[in-house]
């Protein structure tokens, strides 16, 4: 939720000084959508796998790699002893698939309530209709798209 709306904040800031051009600019506004985007898929590649996945597909010389990479001043017993205890966790491949949905939900039942219960207070407050057509009501109460745009900026913050 504090991600999403940092992001629609952002989106209302950028909206509200591209309005200032003339036309509104809209076109520069859908283009600027692909940008992050654009940046994640190239950056992506530069990214290694985590130890834990590749442990989970019994690639471990390749783990043993990446946890040198992640910590370069650790010592070598260090990077074994944490290598060793991903193992443990993790299992063999065979018992990493075997782990069904209803154990993973039991064991990360915690979170996973906090992360609902967030999602539903949310709702039900009605803070989405407000975020999401905040500008379009203003509209229809008379403002015009530049002042609706500024005004829903300076609810959401």
């Amino acid at each position: 939720p504090l991600c999403g709306t940092v992001g629609i904040l952002t989106s209302y800031g950028v909206s509200f000084a591209l309005g200032m051009l003339p036309g509104g600019a809209w076109r520069v506004q859908l283009g600027l959508v692909s940008v992050p985007a654009i940046g994640i898929l190239c950056l992506n590649s530069l990214m290694p796998e985590t130890p834990c996945w590749l442990i989970a597909q019994g690639r471990h010389s390749e783990a043993l790699d990446v946890l040198r990479a992640l910590f370069p001043k650790a010592s070598e017993k260090a990077i074994s002893a944490e290598f060793r205890q991903l193992v443990l966790d993790i299992g063999t491949p065979t018992q990493a698939a075997k782990t069904s949905t209803a154990a993973l939900l039991l064991r990360h039942q915690r979170p996973l309530g906090i992360g609902m219960a967030i999602n539903v207070i949310q709702q039900i407050t009605g803070v989405n209709i407000v975020v999401y057509y905040g500008p379009t009501v203003l509209k229809m109460a008379g403002m015009s798209d530049t002042m609706a745009t500024l005004s829903s900026f300076l609810i959401c913050i």
